[in-house]
């Protein structure tokens, strides 16, 4: 297990040997996560580098998870929305750049199977606010509990749970039906 070889990496002080590994380990995940909510690699990668840092830094907290994947992506998702609020503050202070895309694709992308029907839910998933598309992308693509998407995005559980089950969901259906593609 390589979380067990980080773990013990950081409790013999072997501080470099432990980072290599996660970023060896956990880094493409991580990265790919970032890839879908921020659709830039650039920023996608620095976002990685400052998740990664930040998680490196609360090495209590890295020692002490469960699984430091989920714990990392939660990190990463909550370091891309900030990149987004921070972007769409700047755009706003220079008025010359248009706010920033902020869809992401979720699992449903991996069902569809034609370019156009790709777009039409990215598209789709671009008109909803960037922390309840990522909370949709977490809880159908990468499985993770509403608890701990309630964490990554840093709302209470019941309302990212409704404005995903009620809200989001609807929303994406009525989008991709208008659009005469099926879900």
């Amino acid at each position: 297990m390589e979380d067990d070889e980080i773990r013990a990496a950081l409790r013999r002080g072997d501080d470099h040997g432990a980072f290599r590994l996660l970023l060896r380990t956990h880094g493409p995940v991580v990265y790919s996560a970032c890839c879908r909510i921020l659709r830039d690699a650039t920023a996608a990668q620095d976002v990685v580098q400052q998740a990664m840092i930040a998680a490196f830094n609360n090495r209590r907290k890295l020692l002490a998870v469960d699984q430091i994947r989920g714990w990392l992506i939660r990190v990463a998702t909550r370091k891309c929305l900030d990149a987004i609020r921070s972007s769409k503050r700047t755009d706003r202070l220079h008025r010359d750049v248009a706010d920033g895309d902020t869809s992401d694709l979720s699992d449903v992308l991996d069902q569809l199977a034609t370019t156009e029907e790709r777009r039409a839910l990215e598209e789709c998933l671009a008109t909803l606010p960037p922390d309840v598309a990522a909370a949709v992308l977490m809880r159908h693509r990468d499985g993770m509990s509403w608890a701990q998407i309630a964490e990554a995005v840093d709302m209470p559980l019941d309302t990212i749970r409704m404005r995903v089950q009620r809200g989001a969901l609807k929303s994406l259906r009525d989008c991709l039906e208008a659009k005469e593609v099926a879900p």
